[in-house]
């Protein structure tokens, strides 16, 4: 196939990377994204970090995964799928994967899905030559339809990837069909909300066993969450890219907890690395991890133990976590980290925990330029109420949008700072915020 490349649009902002949208012709023109890290240098390698976006989004709502899963640097790469999703009301809707029945005069049924992985293991192969991608890690994420995907085109093509992050998604491959040799060693993370009612939890489990049955080293981690990517999500998304492929650090645990000297950022970064590789007993790092919180005084630092206790798992750290989470004057990021620790450690306890706690949506972030930014809407605000309604959950924000009345030209959103409540009128739609799920 004669290759057609068309470089559309360079050097748009997100943050301080790079974005670069091309056009390939694969039969028809297709477009996918790539986005340099900050600080881009063209002599050494990175690690490739390939999103696929699920049913009715579209490539751009995953500008931004690449820094998320690999802060310390990697190119990321975001496909566009193929067929378009009309809508006769709101016009281009969004994208899909997979045509469900013969509607298209190019492919029709299962066809096109095949035509999508197609274009995705090309646009991969293409990327690995086009840039200084390190061949040994290269990640497949991929959310909802793009969860689907990534099961299949990463089993696929098991020689493409270092490892396998599946969210929110189902496994399509039948029970006897054959898998590359290379897909026995290729490490699958699952990665699903408890709570899924668009993709239940069962298709995960389900996936699990399969995979499980057929050697394939696979883990499954759930959320209280539906169909939606909480920040734990991504937080075992990142562990995973940084410990894959990564060998078993050889390194004295109390050297790693307490080191002679302050440690510089970057050095911060790689001993968190290490402390989530080391092989050391687990019971053994809970306590070091409990003796260190309670001696620094440092919030960052007890954060950072509260996030290493639940990232490995740590036997016996449920009991500390839990007294965390309920230390109701305690610092909240110390509160919400405990409460991200205890979803991760799994146990039907540390989930009852987790369950029992009364949660709150907040401000992760403003986006600059918004209409949150001109209001004065801050990042750690509480949002209690948008147009009159209660808001509990990030779903209740979507739900109170629709039910604005036609023609209204203002609404209020009312936010808790500290002890005070404050309103904001703005118009209807889109607030310019993203949020966050985090306990009282």
């Amino acid at each position: 196939m004669k290759r057609l490349s068309v470089l559309l649009a360079a050097v748009a902002a997100f943050g301080s990377a790079e974005i670069v949208t091309r056009i390939e012709q694969f039969p028809v023109p297709l477009g996918y994204t790539v986005e340099l890290p900050e600080g881009f240098d063209s002599t050494r390698t990175y690690p490739l970090i390939v999103a696929i976006h699920g049913f009715g989004d579209r490539m751009s709502a995953y500008v931004g995964t690449a820094a998320r899963l690999c802060p310390e640097g990697a190119i990321g790469l975001y496909p566009e799928s193929p067929y378009p999703m009309p809508s006769e009301e709101k016009g281009p809707l969004g994208f899909t994967w997979e045509i469900w029945a013969d509607t298209t005069e190019w492919y029709g049924g299962t066809l096109t899905r095949d035509a999508s992985i197609s274009w995705i293991v090309h646009i991969v192969e293409q990327t690995v030559a086009d840039y200084p991608v390190d061949p040994d890690k290269v990640f497949l994420f991929g959310f909802s339809q793009g969860g689907m995907l990534t099961f299949q085109v990463g089993l696929l093509r098991p020689d493409l990837f270092a490892g396998l992050l599946p969210a929110g998604g189902w496994l399509p491959l039948d029970s006897a069909q054959a898998l590359p040799p290379e897909a026995l060693t290729t490490p699958v993370r699952i990665l699903h909300g408890a709570y899924d009612d668009v993709c239940e939890f069962e298709s995960a489990l389900k996936a699990f066993d399969t995979l499980s049955a057929r050697g394939v080293p696979v883990e499954l981690m759930r959320y209280p969450a539906k169909h939606t990517l909480p920040r734990e999500l991504f937080e075992d998304a990142r562990d995973f890219v940084w410990k894959t492929p990564r060998p078993v650090v050889d390194a004295s645990l109390d050297n790693l907890l307490f080191p002679e000297k302050p440690l510089r950022p970057e050095e911060q970064a790689e001993q968190m690395l290490d402390l989530l590789s080391i092989d050391a007993p687990s019971a053994d790092i809970t306590d070091r991890l409990i003796r260190l919180y309670e001696t620094d005084p440092d919030i960052v630092v007890k954060q950072r133990v509260i996030y290493l206790l639940g990232a490995r798992r740590c036997a016996g750290a449920e009991e500390f976590l839990t007294g965390v989470l309920r230390e109701t004057d305690g610092a909240p990021g110390l509160r919400q980290a405990a409460y991200s620790a205890l979803i991760k450690l799994g146990t039907e306890s540390a989930w009852n925990t987790v369950e029992q706690t009364e949660m709150e949506v907040a401000v992760r972030e403003v986006v600059p330029g918004s209409q949150a930014d001109s209001v004065g809407i801050r990042a750690g605000d509480a949002l209690l109420s948008y147009d009159g309604k209660a808001v509990a959950a990030t779903e209740d924000i979507v739900a109170a949008k629709n039910e604005v009345a036609e023609g209204q030209e203002r609404v209020t959103v009312v936010v808790r700072r500290g002890t005070e409540e404050l309103e904001f009128k703005i118009e209807p739609g889109s607030i310019g915020i993203w949020t966050e799920q985090r306990p009282k």
